[in-house]
C-alpha cells in the first residue's frame, strides 16, 4: 500500500482523497511533500490546506528526515541479521 500505493495516489491532485488519507500522507508518511507542494509553489497556487507558507519550503527538510529515519531501519535490519546457514 505505501510503495505502489502512495505512487499512485501521488499522481493525483491530493485535494480529491477524503480528509483521513490526506492526513496520512501528510503526517504519517510524508508523501504529499514530494511532489503536491512544491508543485504548488512553482504553479503560484494558494495551499487548500491552511498550512502555513512554509510548507512550500520544507520539502528539501522532510525528504531528508525521511531517508535518516529509513537509513537507521537499514542498518537495524542489518545489526539484527540472521543468515539460515546455506
Amino acid at each position: 500500500m505505501l510503495t505502489y500505493g502512495g505512487t499512485e495516489m501521488m499522481s493525483y491532485p491530493i485535494h480529491i482523497y477524503p480528509d483521513w488519507l490526506i492526513a496520512c500522507f501528510t503526517l504519517i508518511v510524508p508523501g504529499i511533500f514530494m511532489n503536491y507542494y512544491p508543485a504548488l509553489y512553482f504553479l503560484g497556487k494558494p495551499d487548500p490546506f491552511g498550512l502555513p507558507e512554509a510548507a512550500h519550503y520544507i520539502a528539501l527538510l522532510v525528504g531528508v528526515l525521511v531517508f535518516a529515519i529509513s537509513l537507521l531501519f537499514w542498518r537495524f535490519g542489518l545489526k539484527h541479521y540472521q543468515s539460515t546457514g546455506t
